[in-house]
């Protein structure tokens, strides 16, 4: 049972006991667990002079735990007005209150997803670019939080196969020497399809790459002219002596008589064919046809490229002699094409333009 109140007015204590019995603790098991005292406030008459305690006001809010999202406040107050005393009540109530504040959602800032994939070259040949984009959802700004930092954008160069190049005709080349040292001739000149020349399947220069003219030297020695107007012809001939062929020697080749027209300036164009007529059916020796023959093939050109598989040309004329009279054209090609320069080029980095390397679709530098 509870002991009598410790005073007999004002504020006191009560007691009781229990005691270890219920059995008694024996070979060596352990205690009772717990206290064996129990004590509870009581209250008598009150005492003479007894003075209960009051609130003084509540003091100013304290500062919030947190600046958004939701954070607590306190404020308090004191029993001191008067405070309790001689065995009166204490101040009823509690001496402190707490408050939520600050509950406005936080700012979030925003955040980058990864890159995306890189998109594909901007070209199908030559030099182009690549890029690739990022999202600002990794979270998305809310609540006046920043967007995200630095670009969304990145772009890298990228080399694609390389482009056709059509071929482009060159100056022409001077004329050759006439292919007579007097009296007419024919003489030719070229041009190269080398300006550039046509590569990586591009077309080749349109048109042709010849040009011949007659040409006309002093007049020959020799016979004069059969007739002295209205149109004639005369002849020289040359002599197996530069030296005479020997010991089963090859002839010379070519013709040992020339024939061309004298006096015919002035003549009617249709006269003048009549007469080409009716030399060719009265004395054909005269319009004996010289095929053309090829001279000498000229030295290589340069390599349309340092590296990576480039070309080059050279070429030969026809005059050597030229054809006159209905001969036939030199046969065969007056130029030849050659790879050269065929090694590989050395790689390139890939050159990044925004703020990392390119990615593993394309290798920067040179195609393969």
């Amino acid at each position: 049972e509870w002991a009598p109140c410790s005073v007999s007015c004002g504020a006191g204590a009560q007691k009781r006991l229990r005691q270890c019995n219920n059995p008694l603790p024996a070979n060596g098991g352990r205690h009772c667990a717990g206290s064996d005292l129990e004590t509870c406030s009581c209250q008598g008459k009150p005492c003479p002079g007894e003075i209960d305690g009051n609130w003084a006001s509540w003091q100013p809010w304290g500062e919030c735990s947190a600046s958004c999202g939701g954070g607590e406040r306190t404020h308090v107050r004191l029993c001191n007005s008067p405070s309790p005393s001689n065995g009166g009540r204490p101040c009823p109530g509690d001496s402190s209150q707490l408050s939520r504040c600050n509950t406005q959602a936080c700012p979030v800032h925003g955040g980058y997803s990864e890159w995306a994939e890189w998109a594909p070259c901007s070209v199908s040949c030559g030099a182009g670019a690549q890029k690739r984009l990022r999202q600002c959802n990794n979270p998305l700004p809310a609540n006046g939080g920043r967007h995200c930092a630095g670009s969304d954008l990145e772009t890298c160069s990228c080399q694609g196969k390389p482009c056709p190049v059509a071929g482009n005709w060159g100056s022409w080349l001077p004329w050759s020497p006439c292919s007579e040292t007097c009296g007419k001739g024919m003489q030719s000149r070229i041009r190269l399809c080398n300006n550039p020349p046509p590569a990586f399947d591009g077309p080749q220069c349109e048109g042709t790459d010849t040009q011949t003219q007659v040409c006309k030297e002093r007049p020959c020695p020799g016979k004069a002219c059969s007739v002295s107007c209205g149109g004639g012809t005369r002849q020289r001939t040359r002599l197996f002596a530069s030296p005479t062929p020997q010991h089963g020697g090859r002839q010379c080749e070519g013709n040992d008589v020339h024939i061309d027209f004298c006096n015919s300036e002035l003549f009617l164009l249709f006269i003048f064919y009549s007469v080409l007529l009716l030399l060719y059916h009265r004395c054909p020796v005269y319009l004996i046809p010289f095929d053309g023959n090829w001279a000498s093939w000229q030295p290589w050109g340069e390599c349309s490229a340092s590296c990576g598989g480039g070309e080059r040309t050279h070429v030969r004329l026809c005059n050597s002699p030229s054809p006159s009279n209905g001969g036939r054209p030199c046969p065969g090609d007056s130029s030849q094409l050659s790879r050269c320069n065929t090694q590989a080029c050395p790689g390139k980095a890939c050159h990044k333009s925004a703020v990392s390397v390119c990615g593993p679709l394309y290798t920067c530098g040179i195609y393969t």
